[in-house]
Parts: structure tokens; sequence; C-alpha cells
């Protein structure tokens, strides 16, 4: 299509243009999208290995820094244990009414016997426990049993 308003020099430029053919693509369509697509993750990729970098080294100082186990007094088990749940938010609170000695005492053989237990074995467990003098129930017989069971 020849514009009246060209020069003859346009013209010839025009024409030389238009008898010019396409060649094919050198480039594969499918390629170049998956090249794309390749493009568009790397930044997010490098964003995941960084924060994975990120945690291996904190997790290895941590572990290279971790203090030393502190081994809890009897008395600090026994105030935990001492503890009531409180009604509003299960927070755990202090029970206000102090331990008696004997109580504190029976209290801290039992976590020592079981310390010992936890550290050897069941040998560690004495032969026989003896109730106080006063405290002595009767032994169990079938009749005693059955009322047990039956009252539960």
């Amino acid at each position: 299509m020849q514009d009246d308003r060209l020069t003859p020099s346009e013209g010839q430029l025009e024409a030389a243009l238009g008898s010019l053919k396409p060649t094919a693509a050198s480039v594969d369509r499918d390629a170049l999208m998956f090249a794309a697509g390749r493009a568009s993750t790397r930044r997010l990729r490098c964003l995941w290995q960084g924060a994975s970098v990120l945690l291996v080294v904190l997790l290895a100082v941590s572990i290279a820094t971790r203090p030393e186990p502190v081994e809890p007094q009897a008395r600090d088990i026994l105030v935990a244990a001492h503890t009531q749940r409180s009604p509003i938010g299960g927070v755990i609170t202090r029970v206000s009414e102090p331990m008696d000695e004997t109580k504190l005492e029976t209290c801290a053989q039992y976590v020592r016997l079981r310390q010992a237990v936890l550290e050897g074995s069941v040998e560690a467990l004495p032969a026989s426990v003896s109730l106080p003098s006063g405290k002595r129930k009767p032994p169990l017989n079938p009749g005693d049993l059955d009322d047990f069971l039956s009252s539960t």
C-alpha cells in the first residue's frame, strides 16, 4: 500500500521492507515460559534457603551454649507439688497453708528414694516399709476386697 505523501526514497524503503519474509522463531515457547517461571521463584527460593540457614545456625549456637541442667532441690519439688489450680483461667497458685516439718521430711524421703530408683534400679527400694505403730491396719481379706470393689 503506497502512500502519496511518501518521498521516492521512503517509497523504495517501504517496498524493500514489504518484500521481506519473517523467519521461523528460534526460541521454543515452552522453554521460554519454563525459564520465566524459574526466574520468578528465584527470589522466594533464596528467601527460604536463607531462613533455613539462619535457623540451623541458631540451633547450633543454642546447642553449643546450652547451660548444664540443674538438679531441683527436694524443697523446690515439694513446693511445686504443694500447689493447686485456680478456678479462674487455670493459673497455678501456691496454697497458703504451710507444710509441717514431719510432712516435709516424709516428702523429702520420698524424693530421695525416687531419685535413687531413677538413677539406679528397683534394687534401691527398701525390703519392707513399716508403718508407725499407732496406724497399723490389718491385712485385707476377700470380704474387704468385695466391699472395696462394690463401693466404686
